[in-house]
């Protein structure tokens, strides 16, 4: 949604909304979905006036410089190394749960492309993807994991698997590590739940690209003539 700034307050940005809300109902939409930067509250407003309801918040950080060595700062020391095959049933569980169906859909993400075997690894050849895994470990235990992704020239996606109770230490981790061995460490994003493990990404000294609130109007159904 763009409005000329001459043209603002005038109702032009409800009147656009409202359309597209008609425009997907026409065509038996169930639900339209927007994100809206965390700070424009006259947006929010709007939106939450037309019926949107906030469902999650996210984060884009990206890499200002390469970071610090921030692997071992903890005690016991924490261990990274190449992801083994038999953590995948956790890594699969943890990223589902920060990266869910109704947030994923939207991101260049495919949690098929992050299981090991012989047949992902052939197609990854095959398809020229880029992707490589890293494990977290401190004590034996498994804290963490991450997938770092070449999405495109500018862009390089770390896929962040861990729970509440290890991100803040696991996260600083990983991304040290991931970044320093990168040749393009400034092409690193990481998308996260809002406000969380805020202090580890600072850590890094990465900077918050933006935070969106993502909003869904649910489309009621149309009433028989």
């Amino acid at each position: 949604m763009s409005v000329d700034p001459e043209y603002r307050g005038r109702g032009i940005a409800r009147m656009l909304t409202r359309r597209a809300m008609q425009h997907a109902q026409e065509h038996d939409g169930h639900s339209v979905t927007l994100q809206v930067r965390e700070d424009n509250q006259i947006a929010i407003s709007l939106y939450e006036s037309l019926g949107f309801v906030e469902y999650t918040r996210r984060t884009n950080w990206g890499i200002q410089k390469r970071p610090p060595n921030l692997t071992n700062l903890t005690t016991p020391a924490i261990k990274i190394a190449p992801r083994q095959a038999e953590n995948w049933s956790q890594q699969r569980e943890w990223l589902n749960q920060l990266y869910p169906e109704k947030v994923s859909w939207f991101l260049p993400y495919q949690i098929s492309k992050q299981e090991p075997g012989f047949f992902n690894d052939f197609s990854r050849w095959l398809n020229g993807d880029s992707l490589h895994f890293w494990q977290a470990t401190q004590a034996e235990k498994l804290i963490g994991l991450a997938t770092l992704e070449n999405i495109n020239l500018l862009q390089d996606y770390l896929w962040i698997a861990t729970s509440p109770a290890y991100e803040e230490i696991a996260i600083p981790a990983l991304v040290s590590k991931i970044a320093r061995r990168s040749l393009h460490p400034l092409r690193i994003q990481v998308n996260y739940p809002a406000h969380r493990a805020v202090a580890a990404f600072q850590a890094l000294g990465m900077k918050e690209i933006n935070t969106l609130i993502w909003m869904e109007y649910t489309i009621p159904p149309v009433l028989p003539q």
